[in-house]
C-alpha cells in the first residue's frame, strides 16, 4: 500500500510539474481588430503576460484607391524582445505543433508580419479568410531569458456590412526559461485528480 500510494503521489508531482508553468488566458471576449471598407483601420493589444504592458498588437485595414485597393491583417511586435516565428511569413499552425528552441521558424523577426495581405491583384498570405482559427508561435524575451508560446487566432471577411478583421481567442506560454510548448497546450488539472485518488485508496485499504 505504501508503494502504491508513493507511486500515485510521484505521479502526481509529474504531472504537476509539467504544466506548472504554463500561463492560459482566455479574454472575457475574444480580442479582435475589425477594419471597414472603405478605408477602415483598426488595431488591439495582446498582452500576452497579462502585466499591462502589451507585447503585440493585431491590425486590420483597408486602403481605397483608384486603381488599386489594398486590405490585410497582421501583427506587429510592440516591445523589444516580442517575436513571433516568421520563416516568410506567419504559417497558421494546427493544434499540437512545436514551439520551442530549434523550430525552423526561428523567433528572429520583430516588425509588421501578415496574416493575410493584398495590394492591387498581388495575394501574400497562407492564413486564409474564414479558414477555421489556427495558431502562431512566438517567443518573449526578458533580461535574456527567452519564454515560449502559442496564440490561437482567426481571420474573417463581412460582406454586410463590408469589413476585413483578426480576431485572438485565447493564448498560453510557458513560464520555465526556454522550455517549449505545443500549439493549444494548456495547464492539466491531473495533479489534484492523482492526490484525491490516492487518499481514497488509502482509505478504502485501512477501512
Amino acid at each position: 500500500m505504501k508503494n502504491l500510494c508513493a507511486t500515485l503521489l510521484g505521479v502526481a508531482g509529474l504531472v504537476g510539474a509539467a504544466d506548472a508553468g504554463i500561463v492560459h488566458t482566455v479574454p472575457a471576449a475574444p480580442i479582435t481588430a475589425t477594419a471597414l471598407v472603405p478605408s477602415g483601420q483598426a488595431s488591439a493589444p495582446l498582452d500576452i503576460d497579462n502585466d499591462g504592458t502589451p507585447e503585440f498588437s493585431i491590425h486590420a485595414y483597408h486602403v481605397a484607391g483608384s486603381p488599386w485597393s489594398g486590405f490585410g491583417t497582421y501583427i506587429r511586435s510592440d516591445r523589444p524582445g516580442a517575436y513571433f516565428a516568421w520563416p516568410e511569413i506567419l504559417d497558421p499552425l494546427p493544434a499540437g505543433a512545436y514551439v520551442g528552441p530549434g523550430d525552423p521558424g526561428e523567433y528572429v523577426f520583430s516588425g509588421s508580419v501578415p496574416f493575410f495581405e493584398w495590394i492591387g491583384f498581388a495575394g501574400d498570405g497562407a492564413w486564409k479568410f474564414d479558414d477555421p482559427p489556427a495558431y502562431f508561435g512566438f517567443r518573449l524575451e526578458t533580461a535574456g531569458v527567452s519564454h515560449f508560446g502559442w496564440a490561437r487566432a482567426q481571420i474573417t471577411y463581412s460582406p454586410s456590412p463590408q469589413a476585413y478583421a483578426v480576431t485572438v481567442f485565447d493564448y498560453a506560454y510557458e513560464t520555465g526559461p526556454g522550455v517549449a510548448i505545443f500549439a493549444g497546450q494548456i495547464p492539466a488539472p491531473g495533479a489534484a485528480m492523482v492526490l484525491g485518488l490516492g487518499a481514497v485508496v488509502a482509505g478504502r485499504r485501512r477501512s
